[in-house]
C-alpha cells in the first residue's frame, strides 16, 4: 500500500523540472566551493580538509548557499506543492488508496529523503573531485591540532583518531549533516500538510531552523569537522536538535492521524 503513494510522489518529481535545477544548483555550489577555497592552505595538512563540510572558502558562501537557508530548498522541492495539494484536496484524494497516516508518511519521507540525497549527491561530487583533482597539501601536521576540546574527559585523545583517520571522520560528518536534513525535511513537509498554510510554514521553519544556528551547541558543531571542537561536541548538538524535532514531528504526526477535520 506504501507503495502506491511512493510511486506517485517519485513520479511528481521525475516530470517537474525545478528538482533537476534544484540538484544543479546543489552540485554547482559544491564544486565551485573548490575553488573558491583553493587558495585558503592555511594549516591544512589533510585533503578531507578542502571537501565542502571541513573547507573555510572565502565569505563562507557554500556555507550561506547551502545550510543557512536549507529550508528554502524544502519549500521549492516540495512544501509549496504540499499546500496546494492540502488546499485543494488533491492530497486526500490520493490516500483514497492508502490509510491516513501511512499515506502521510510515505508522502513525506520519499520527498525528504530525494531531498537529503541530494546534498549528499553534491558532497560526494565535491569529495570525488578534491580527492581525483587536488593536489594534497604539504603542510606538517601540528599536533596541537589533535587536542580538541571535548564534553566528556574521557574522550580527550578522540582527536589524535580523527587525525589519524580523516576521511572516515569526514564520513561521519556527512551522516550527520544528511540526518539533519533529512529531519528538517521532514518537519515541513508535515508541516504543510497539516497546517497547510505559507505564513505558518514558511515562517514557523525559517524560524526553528535558524535558532539552532545562534545556540551554544550550535548546528556547525555537528556538520564542520576539523575544528576545535571535538567529535563528542558534533554527537551533542546533533541529539540537541534531534531530539526536540523529532518531538514535533511526531505531534504532528498524531494531530494529523487523530483529527477527523484533516
Amino acid at each position: 500500500v506504501g507503495t502506491y503513494m511512493f510511486t506517485i510522489e517519485l513520479k511528481k518529481n521525475r516530470h517537474l523540472l525545478y528538482p533537476w535545477l534544484l540538484l544543479l544548483f546543489i552540485c554547482i555550489i559544491t564544486v565551485a566551493d573548490i575553488f573558491l577555497s583553493s587558495k585558503s592552505t592555511l594549516g591544512l595538512s589533510f585533503i578531507a580538509q578542502k571537501m565542502i563540510l571541513a573547507s573555510n572558502s572565502r565569505g563562507h558562501v557554500a556555507a550561506i548557499l547551502l545550510f543557512w537557508v536549507f529550508p528554502l530548498y524544502a519549500f521549492l522541492l516540495f512544501a509549496e506543492r504540499f499546500i496546494k495539494e492540502r488546499t485543494s484536496n488533491a492530497f486526500l484524494v490520493e490516500q483514497i488508496r492508502t490509510p491516513k497516516k501511512k499515506g502521510l508518511l510515505t508522502k513525506c519521507i520519499t520527498n525528504a529523503s530525494l531531498l537529503t540525497s541530494f546534498f549528499a549527491l553534491g558532497f560526494l561530487v565535491n569529495s570525488l573531485i578534491v580527492l581525483l583533482l587536488i593536489p594534497k597539501p604539504t603542510a606538517v601536521f601540528d599536533q596541537r591540532y589533535a587536542e580538541m576540546l571535548e564534553v566528556f574527559t574521557s574522550w580527550e585523545k578522540v582527536g589524535t583518531w580523527i587525525y589519524a583517520h580523516t576521511n572516515i571522520t569526514y564520513m561521519i560528518y556527512v551522516l550527520f549533516a544528511c540526518i539533519i536534513f533529512f529531519l528538517m525535511s521532514l518537519l515541513i513537509g508535515l508541516l504543510a500538510l497539516v497546517f497547510p498554510n505559507r505564513k505558518v510554514v514558511y515562517s514557523f521553519a525559517m524560524i526553528y531552523w535558524l535558532i539552532w544556528w545562534f545556540i551554544p551547541y550550535d548546528l556547525s558543531m555537528a556538520i564542520q569537522p576539523f575544528t576545535e571542537y571535538g567529535l563528542s561536541y558534533a554527537i551533542v548538538a546533533l541529539l540537541i536538535f534531534t531530539i526536540p524535532t523529532i518531538l514535533i514531528i511526531y505531534l504532528l504526526i498524531r494531530r494529523y492521524a487523530t483529527n477527523d477535520y484533516l
